[in-house]
Order: structure tokens, then sequence, then C-alpha cells
């Protein structure tokens, strides 16, 4: 692939690298979201998007969701997986190296901000991992800090071209274009507009709005409840200053896309132009006002905008979007050709002999692993940093679909070798079912400390909740995940000390489960669900056949004989630290921001399960190394292959934990809560229409929604995803006669048929 250059603003630095943007010249791109793309595989026959390509801090990941091999994918796409490395070579001056040197992190882009007169202000400098420092820059020599003020008393603007060609586009009757970001100033500066940006939505201060005086402004905005607040504000602020403004939302379609994602998707110049023409915003879904505007500062408003106070009326409904709850459908189904060659034969006879997807399979087959390995050996991706073994899994399915059979195949060693053991020792325990917290402690005190709970009915999650006591008992189970020091005091009995308890969890639940689980308050705010991987196979029911192959004694006899080898490592005073090679700690690492760049726009709840994702992926990739080492595998690092293993393994349990949080909602954004909180609180009147005064006093109670104002974002939402429409006017029903007498017509919700009619279906 030949090599494009990549400057740095004009400020020195830059060099030769292999880009984002260009990888992804090689594929058809269906979907963008800043670096992040959903592309058609060119290793299949792709109808659904199903190659995400994302942009790493060392390198482009690319990861087909059907399964489809690295090597493949890249052949088809005319690539090598050296063209997915950027090989920056860094010529740049010396105060930049001495930034990259004192963060770690090399220079993405640099930013000089001026005043509204064009003097200049300070430097804003964008590292890898989307980390902004500030400073100013004298004689080649950077200063951090701006001298204690902020961004905003400052009232600085990143302008492409400078201020002066602001001035000369505004006196040539030439539109201004305010975008959020300084990368989108600079795409529209390449398609030859005048642009300037206000750095963040933070940023932006009414002094600036003296820049368009008297001129005809478009303010873009990025497709997220943050960008469309401000641009609501800076439309606003030029009241009365400028001559038109009107907000347009590039992609309406996509959440945060932003004007450069409008033309990285092909779109072309004429296209935005023709754009620009339309009344109102981009499509209906888009509000502002109008550009023409009517002349001295006034404004045509052509329908509310939506972050604001208002609520856009209309009397049609858009086409009903849902909110994802259906995402189950699509999930990746897991590839067990990522497993070590000792236990993939087996894993994929049994598959074949139960009629039962990978997904439930592959996962039991892992955390079998990690038991025979707990107390034993550590993961250590960096010194200082060990993680243990032990993995919590749930693998959630519908009843009848087998999950018995498979628990039992997958755990015939670890009960085998435990009935050996008691025969010739005395007595161990490896694995438990059904077992109070008292109980499961006087067994880890009895076990060197390390134990199984494995299970096909999910009971452990009624003892957790209080079963056998009037509160929640969590506490072991949270400290055993990481091996943390477990001290409880007895009235009258002997008290017990853990110092580091280690408890592999594999559990068979049905969704009903795992329902049960995320509404459980304490389970949420403590973080127990966001220490399991949740593996959700797609049923076989209505596919399954008759007649199938026995699993060959050769596979059942080579994963026995694994298992049973790591069980028999001997246990020793503290773990041994298995590190990981060049290659696996620069593919870690590029994993690290891959999940740091998902995580600042994950709700909270399921930001806090992708905290834990890198290290439990360090815990799989541990697993899957010893199932190829067994007890050589302290002498062995953990080989870069075995962790792109991992961290595909990794993504598998990411996109199944999505869908989990999606059952109870954990995933939605405060709006789409409310949205759904009000859709069910309309339909529980079983009314077609409804006035939102008395929709608002039926909601007075949710947190939030004490007032109109409250209930505005989630029924924009609702507007937007078609469920339903608001508009002045009168009820159609006779018996109700207070507006009329009153002259004066109510805001009334109206209730898209189309969407009675799939409920009813379902």
């Amino acid at each position: 692939m030949e090599s494009i250059m990549k400057s740095i603003d004009g400020t020195g630095g830059g060099g030769e690298t292999v880009t984002y943007d260009e990888v992804l010249t090689h594929f058809q791109v269906k979907k963008r979201q800043q670096d992040k793309a959903q592309c058609k595989c060119p290793a299949h026959d792709d109808r659904q998007a199903s190659l995400t390509v994302t942009k790493g801090r060392d390198s482009v990941l690319i990861h087909c969701h059907a399964g489809c091999d690295i090597d493949n994918v890249l052949s088809a796409a005319g690539l090598k997986k050296s063209d997915l490395f950027y090989q920056e070579k860094r010529t740049g001056s010396s105060w930049q190296a001495y930034i990259e040197s004192r963060e770690k992190k090399r220079i993405e882009a640099v930013y000089n901000y001026v005043s509204s007169n064009g003097g200049y202000l300070f430097t804003k400098v964008r590292m890898q991992g989307k980390k902004m420092i500030y400073g100013t820059l004298a004689n080649e020599r950077f200063t951090y800090g701006l001298g204690g003020r902020t961004r905003k008393e400052l009232c600085a603007v990143y302008a492409p071209d400078g201020v002066q060609a602001i001035n000369k586009a505004v006196s040539e009757g030439k539109p201004i274009f305010i975008p959020e970001g300084e990368k989108d100033a600079d795409t529209l500066a390449k398609q030859g507009y005048t642009a300037f940006s206000y750095g963040g939505v933070n940023d932006w201060s009414a002094d600036m709005a003296q820049l368009c005086k008297g001129a005809v402004v478009y303010v873009l905005a990025d497709n997220d409840e943050p960008g469309r607040r401000v641009a609501n504000i800076i439309q606003s602020d030029l009241q009365g200053i400028a001559k038109s403004a009107k907000i347009i939302v590039p992609v309406p379609d996509i959440p945060k896309a932003d004007i450069s994602d409008y033309f990285m998707a092909g779109h072309s110049k004429a296209e935005f132009e023709s754009l620009l023409q339309q009344d109102g915003a981009v499509t209906e879904k888009s509000y502002g006002y109008a550009a023409d505007g009517i002349g001295d500062g006034g404004f045509v408003t052509s329908v509310g905008f939506v972050g604001g106070n208002e609520i856009p009326y209309s009397d049609g409904f858009e086409d009903i979007e849902g909110f994802g709850e259906n995402a189950v459908d699509k999930l990746p189904v897991f590839n067990l050709d990522l497993l070590p060659c000792k236990v993939r034969g087996f894993s994929k006879a049994l598959c074949e002999s139960l009629q039962v997807s990978p997904g439930m399979v592959a996962p039991a087959v892992v955390s079998v692993s990690s038991l025979g390995i707990q107390k034993k050996y550590a993961v250590r991706p960096l010194p200082g940093w060990d993680e243990p073994p032990n993995l919590y899994i749930a693998i959630v399915q519908e009843p009848s679909e087998r999950k018995s059979p498979t628990m039992k195949e997958v755990l015939v060693p670890v009960y085998e070798y435990e009935t050996e053991e008691n025969e010739r020792l005395a007595p161990v325990r490896l694995a438990v079912d059904d077992v109070t917290m008292e109980v499961l402690g006087k067994l880890l005190e009895q076990n060197k400390e390390r134990i199984g709970i494995m299970s096909t009915e999910g009971g452990i999650f009624n003892i957790l909740a209080g079963r056998y006591s009037d509160k929640t008992v969590i506490d072991i189970v949270l400290k055993a995940y990481s091996g943390d020091r477990f001290s409880q005091d007895r009235l009258g009995r002997k008290g017990q000390t853990l110092n580091n308890p280690l408890i592999t969890m594999l559990l068979y639940v049905q969704p009903i489960i795992i329902k049960e689980v995320m509404e459980n308050s304490e389970f949420v705010g403590r973080g127990l669900n966001a220490r399991f991987l949740y593996s959700i196979p797609p049923s076989t029911i209505g596919k399954r056949r008759y007649r199938v192959m026995e699993i060959p004694e050769a596979d059942r006899a080579e994963y026995v004989d694994t298992v049973k080898r790591l069980l028999a490592i001997p246990v020793p005073e503290n773990p041994k630290a298995v590190e990981l090679d060049g290659d696996a700690d620069k593919i870690a690492e590029s994993y690290f921001y891959e999940i740091e760049k998902e995580m600042e726009d994950a709700s909270p709840e399921f930001r806090a399960w992708l905290g834990k994702l890198h290290g439990t992926t360090m815990r799989i990739a541990l697993s899957l190394h010893c199932l190829e080492y067994i007890e050589e595998s302290g002498e062995h690092k953990i080989s870069g292959g075995t962790m792109g293993n991992a961290i595909q393994i990794g993504r598998y349990f990411k996109a199944h934990a999505e869908a989990a949080y999606n059952i109870m909602g954990l995933m939605d954004s405060p709006e789409v809560r409310d949205a759904k909180y009000l859709m069910k609180r309309i339909d529980s009147t079983g009314l077609m229409e409804i006035k939102l005064r008395d929709l608002q006093r039926m909601c007075m109670n949710r947190n939030g929604m004490e007032t109109r104002e409250g209930m505005i974002p989630g029924l924009v939402c609702l507007i937007e995803h078609g469920y339903v429409r608001v508009q002045k006017g009168w009820t159609t029903d006779k018996s109700d006669k207070s507006d009329k007498k009153r002259g004066r017509p109510s805001e009334i919700i109206y209730i898209n048929p189309e969407y009675i009619r799939q409920k009813e279906q379902k």
C-alpha cells in the first residue's frame, strides 16, 4: 500500500504514515461513526455489513462478526497485515518531541487558536487516545496551561484560513460555516468553504458571534444531544448579529456523526450545496431556522429545535425505528477456530453431537481451563500488573436448548479428576453447584482458596440476592473475582479470613434469570453484573438433526487429558506470572485504546462492564496459552497469535454483553430511557391520543419529569423514532370540551397506528 503524507496543521511535524482512512478505501463502507466503520466483508457474501474496521492506537483493527479469518479478509481486500500498522517516521520540531516524550503518546494533530482579530492565543495538541493538551508556543518552546484562564474566557477560535479569510468572506457575501470540531473546520476548508471552530460544546462564547456580523451562517451540528444543544445556543447568539442562520445536522441517521463523516461517506460538494438549499434542515428530523432569513438580523422559524424547550409539531409520523431491543438476533457466533488445537476438535464435535451453538460450548471450555489454572498462573500484561485467570461466565439460553448435557460433557474431566484425587488423597472439591455463601467460604478455606461454581440453573443468583438471609450477600463473590482479601467476623463464632480467594463461575441460565439479575440494583451498583461475560447463543431448535456424529474418541481423550493435566499442576506458594511477547504487547495496547474510545460514549452501567474487558481479555489469553502449553505454560510468553485470538473472543463477549444490557435498557441514553417510560405510560391508557399535560401529570413522580420541560427530551425521542407525533388541536373525545370552551388548542400526542399493529403482531 502506498504511504500518504499526514501534515500536522502546518506547525512542523508530520511524516509518512499509513492512515486509517486509506485502509478504509479498500472496503465498501456502509456506516461510519468517527473512528469505527461497518463494512461489507470481502471474504464472504456479506449482506449485513458484518466487518468492523476500527482505528486503533498503533494499527487498524479488523474483525468480521461472521467469523472470517483475518488473512482471508485482507487477501480479498488486497491488503497485507503490515498495511494495518501506522509506520510513522516522526520529523517534528523539538517542542513536539518534548510533548511526546512527556506524555508517552504520539501527537495526532496541532491547532493554533486565535482571537477575533487574528492574534495568537494558544495551541491545542491532540494526542493518541483522544487526550487533549493546551498550552502556548513561543520561540519553539511549549508551555503547558493557559495562565489560569479558561478557553471560553479567551474567546478563541480555530480558523484554518485565518480570521482575515472570515472577514473577507463576509464582505463578499459568502456564507460562514460553524462546525463543532477543528477536524470539521479543516474538512470544510478543503472543500473551499470559510469556516471556524469554537473547540467543543463547552467552549462557545456569545462574543464569537461578532465574527459573523451581517453574514449568512450555517451551524453544522454533530448528531448528538450536546451537539444539537450548543447549535441551538449559537443560533440564538447570532440573532440580531448575523443576516441569517440555519442549523444543519449533516448525517441525521448516525449517532454522533458530523460533517467530516458526511464527506467521508462519499457525498459530493454538489450534494452538500443542495442540502444547504433545503428548507428547515437536513431532513424533517433535524430542526432549525430557514436559511434565507428575512434580512436585518431577522429570523424565520420553520419548526422548534430539538434540544431546547420546544417540541416539533407534525401532521405525519416518522417511520418507526426501534430502540435496538432485537439486537440479539444479529449477534456474532463464536468462532471455534480461535480455541487451541488440543480442545478445538472436542468443541466442534460436541456442537455436532448435541446440535448446539458454538456459544454454548466454547465459553464453557475456556471456563474449565481457567478453573484448572487458578492459583497456578497469572498473566502480567505490564510490570506491576498481574491478572488472575478466573472468569465469571453466564451462558443465556431458553429451556430445551440442551444446557445440562452440554455442561455435563464439558465437566467430565473435572469430576473424573476430583473423584480420582478423593480416592488417592484427602477430600478435594473443585466445583460446586447450589451453595450458600457460608458453605462457599468453608470450601474455599479447605481447597487452597480456589473453587468453581458450575450450574445449569442460575440458583446462585437467588442465593446472592438473599434467599437464606434478609440481605444481599455478594461480598465474597465480588472479592473472589480479583483475589482480594475477604474477612468476616461472626458473633459468638470463629471468624473467617481468606487472603487471596479465587472463584471461577460457569452458569447456564434462562433469559428470565438475566432479567432479574439486571434489575437488581445492588448487583448493578456494586459491579457484580460487570464482572460477568455473557454469551447468548442462537437457538438451534427447529434446525437440529436426529442422526448425528458421535464425538470421536480421540478428540474426547485429548480434551480430557488436557484438562486433567491442567488440574494436576501443583499449586505453588505464589502464582507464576506469564508475560506477553512483543507482538502480544502491541496488540494488547491497541486493544486498550479501542476499549477506551468506546467507553467515552457508553452508558454508566455498560461503562463499568467495558472497564473490566481489557483485563478479562488478558485472562482469556492466559487460558488459551495454558491450553496450548499446559505444564510448560510458565516457560513461554503469550504470543501475538494467542493474544489476537483472545481479543476476538473478547469482542464476541462484548457484543453479547451489549445485548444482555440492552434487554433491560441499560445501554440506553437518558432520553431513550425517558422515551421508553413515556411510551409505557401512554400504553397503560389504551388511548390513541392524549393531551401532553395529562401525560405530564401521569409522569410527575418520575425523577426529572416534574415539569413539562423535563419530558421534552424523551418525547422528542419518541417523535424521532416514529412512535408518536405532536400537534396543537383538540381531542376527538366529544366528552372533553375543556379546551374548546377556553377557545385555545392543546398539545395533543397522537400514537402511530403502525406501532399498535406491530405490538399486536408480537
